[in-house]
């Protein structure tokens, strides 16, 4: 929230644009909402139960029957068709900021909205690993972040990725736990005390290095 509130004060309505079916817009909206902000979502995807109904100050504008393709620099260029409707919503909406969750798909589209302030923040692959692929994709990344008033990355690892690529400000603000739900228990545990324990809940992907950790076992 910091990125908001350090520049915008008082903001009452904020758009994000970003993915219903995951946990971290979840986590955002509902966040955002019970603070007294009014959360309006832009998605491209659909939620796969309805967390956002019935939720005080939440409201989807766009969310399609079938997932929108986001991956190669083809689906890239079919966001333009989704630049009026979006237009239209921010119209119609009228929010003091626009929060796009992601840098390369969502992170597009509200570059070439128009629309100011404008924050970006960058999750992991946008900018890990979609840039690398050439320089097409990096070029609309840059183009994006040039176009974003707030940057923000969700790690400071995210960060280094973003530095050799703008010259502007990255805030690092994490995803974050639910402390209600994640507190401290005593329980009779499966290790003992001399036991060395390591935990991942990253999906087993090349990107996440999971192989070294075997390795690291070994």
């Amino acid at each position: 929230l910091t990125c908001y509130f350090h520049h915008v004060k008082n903001a009452l309505k904020i758009l994000l644009l970003s993915d219903t079916n995951s946990e971290h817009t979840e986590k955002w909206a509902l966040g955002l909402a019970l603070s007294g902000v009014k959360v309006g979502l832009y998605s491209f995807n659909k939620a796969s139960y309805p967390w956002h109904q019935n939720i005080d100050n939440i409201t989807v504008l766009f969310e399609p029957d079938n997932k929108v393709e986001t991956d190669s620099f083809i689906d890239k260029i079919s966001y333009l068709k989704y630049i009026l409707p979006l237009k239209k919503v921010i119209k119609e909406f009228n929010p003091d900021i626009v929060h796009a969750h992601y840098a390369t798909s969502y992170g597009l589209i509200g570059a070439l909205s128009g629309f100011h302030p404008f924050v970006i923040s960058a999750w992991g692959t946008d900018v890990m690993k979609f840039p690398q692929k050439n320089w097409i994709n990096k070029s609309i990344l840059k183009f994006n972040l040039n176009k974003a008033n707030v940057i923000c990355a969700t790690s400071h690892t995210i960060k280094n990725y973003l530095t050799p690529i703008t010259n502007k400000k990255i805030q690092v603000v994490p995803f974050g736990v639910d402390t209600t739900k994640f507190i401290k228990k005593d329980t009779a545990s499966l290790c003992t005390n001399s036991d060395f324990v390591v935990g991942s809940i990253k999906s087993l992907e090349d990107l996440y290095n999971i192989d070294v950790l075997i390795k690291a076992f070994h």
